[in-house]
């Protein structure tokens, strides 16, 4: 495999996901020109993005997204008796983070162009991550459920349509975390043949959480089980 490496092929090999940020700032410039160009080729296939981005990277801003993350905890029973202090520590710490990319899409009740919606996005910032960790700048994605607490889209200025898609940790980095296990893709593929019947039972390994009308949608799904979720 190693004649089909290239510096493309690196960069999707070596990404990491980075927790831990140098304290440079990272300029919105250099976001802006990251997230157009990860876009291009989104833009082809889908037609307008649908969604907008919600950048911050002063310390007004981050702290202000802060204090909309831990208004989520304190007004859960379990976390409504934390102290200030404790709530305080944890927005200082959201602050040195050197940018926070608040990822927001427009609720549709057609299911499957919401679904094509999450694609292009999904996408987008699967590429975005890529041609950021090329100029070592590393990210979290984080999509927890919490994401759609109301007062968390209220605290972020979120229209009543709006939900948060996905919510970006980005800072450039000095140390790579080691690589995790995967499973091979080959543990992942059937050969299908005239003879062979759209059934699970020549497939060892078929995840039956991902059982769908289209096997490719399937192996799509398999794929990114093998390599990730970003987060």
């Amino acid at each position: 495999m190693d004649q089909y490496k290239s510096v493309v092929s690196n960069v999707i090999r070596e990404r990491r996901t980075i927790r831990s940020y140098k304290s440079e700032p990272l300029s919105s410039d250099r976001i802006e020109a990251l997230l157009a160009a990860a876009a291009v080729s989104c833009e082809k296939e889908f037609g307008e993005l649908p969604c907008r981005f919600l950048l911050a990277t002063s310390e007004e801003g981050k702290r202000k997204v802060g204090e909309a993350v831990m208004s989520i905890y304190t007004e859960q029973k379990l976390y409504k008796w934390v102290p200030n202090k404790v709530s305080q520590f944890m927005i200082s710490r959201i602050v040195k983070i050197p940018a926070l990319l608040a990822v927001i899409t427009r609720r549709d009740m057609d299911i499957q162009r919401r679904e094509r919606n999450d694609a292009a996005v999904s996408s987008l910032l699967h590429t975005f991550s890529l041609l950021a960790w090329e100029q070592r700048i590393g990210m979290v994605w984080g999509t927890d459920e919490m994401l759609q607490h109301p007062s968390l889209k209220k605290g972020l200025g979120l229209q009543e349509e709006e939900q948060l898609h996905c919510l970006c940790y980005v800072g450039a980095y000095d140390k790579v975390p080691k690589a995790k296990p995967r499973i091979a893709a080959n543990q992942k593929f059937t050969l299908l043949t005239e003879r062979d019947e759209l059934t699970n039972d020549n497939d060892p390994v078929y995840d039956t959480r991902l059982a769908t009308d289209s096997r490719l949608y399937g192996a799509a799904c398999s794929a990114r089980a093998d390599y990730g979720d970003f987060r």
